[in-house]
């Protein structure tokens, strides 16, 4: 049994799952097994995936038809050997001291996760990076988690890459990915594995290279508004159970909710529709006493829509005005 199972979800990229894959296999930690998921790629990245397995037994392919990144997550974890799971995108790739870096410290209790840090490598002329989530050598029981949150943010930090997570604990509590909703998915996982650890375990390496090619690398997939009203819902439910374990400090609660649950309802409604306005105003309405407390506005034009929605301007003045603020984007 490998102590560590890396988990990498392939979908067409033929041109980078080389560079991700020869990353994991320099690894100065050995004591792996490499699950390749091949998401139904129609390119030759699940050929590039058995060339590799061929060569190294640590590595088991598995080809499956098309479902999206979270059931393959999910059918990696499912398939995994390892008493520890880390994930590893397949467009990424990760420097030799990645896995070495999560077991160093001799202290992986079942109810543990390690994080460290994470560098945006945008493609580039100037071939810029900056280094995300940057921690300090740290490990905390439970006790500390509420100063922990507030201070390092860790409740922004929903990438589920560059974090350990123990396999039993994710099979005992049914920790998987949400296959019904195709953003802030990993939010959730990392959320719901928060809520069962006892310890968690900072590191300051920084060996995990998230690559940033494009614009549209930054999730900027359009979604629905009703995905968005049930993302927002879940995240809310998640965020609001960790500050009731944890009892973090008001300011953290605020910045979460904001960031993320009630976020998610305002883009639910600059992308609400001619049918459904209506239904998404409603439920913005209905949270009216968290935006009220919580919401901390980062611009005006949010400010505006709030103060005109809760004051019961007419559903169609606001939908005019969301139409005519797309359409001037569109032009400009």
């Amino acid at each position: 049994m490998s102590k560590i199972s890396v988990i990498v979800p392939v979908y067409n990229v033929e041109n980078y799952i080389e560079k991700c894959i020869e990353s994991i296999l320099s690894q100065t930690y050995t004591d792996f097994e490499l699950l390749l998921i091949n998401d139904g790629s129609s390119d030759k990245s699940g050929s590039i995936c058995d060339t590799y397995a061929n060569k190294d037994e640590r590595i088991r392919v598995f080809h499956k038809k098309n479902e999206g990144v979270s059931i393959a997550r999910n059918f990696g974890i499912k398939h995994s050997l390892g008493e520890w799971v880390c994930f590893v995108d397949s467009d990424d790739w990760v420097e030799n001291l990645y896995l070495e870096k999560f077991v160093e410290n001799k202290e992986l209790d079942e109810d543990t996760m390690v994080s460290q840090g994470i560098i945006y490598d945008f493609i580039s002329s100037s071939d810029e990076n900056f280094p995300f989530f940057i921690y300090p050598d740290k490990i905390c029981s439970e006790g500390e988690f509420a100063d922990l949150f507030t201070k390092y943010n860790l409740l922004h930090n929903g990438c589920p890459v560059s974090k350990l997570y123990n396999k039993n604990l994710l099979v005992k509590k049914s920790i998987y990915f949400n296959p019904s909703i195709s953003t802030h998915e990993d939010h959730l996982f990392v959320l719901t594995y928060l809520l069962y650890c006892k310890k968690i375990i900072l590191s300051s390496s920084i060996p995990y290279h998230y690559m940033i090619r494009n614009e549209l690398s930054l999730s900027t997939k359009y979604h629905t508004s009703e995905e968005l009203v049930e993302v927002s819902r879940l995240l809310i439910e998640k965020i609001i159970q960790c500050k009731s374990k944890y009892h973090f400090s008001q300011d953290c609660f605020n910045r979460a909710i904001s960031a993320f649950g009630l976020r998610q309802l305002l883009v639910a409604a600059r992308n609400s529709h001619q049918n459904n306005y209506h239904d998404v105003f409603a439920v913005l309405r209905d949270r009216k006493e968290l935006f009220l407390n919580h919401f901390i506005a980062k611009n005006l034009t949010n400010s505006l829509f709030l103060v005109l929605l809760f004051n019961n301007v007419p559903d169609c003045f606001l939908y005019n005005l969301i139409r005519l603020q797309r359409n001037l984007k569109k032009l400009l």
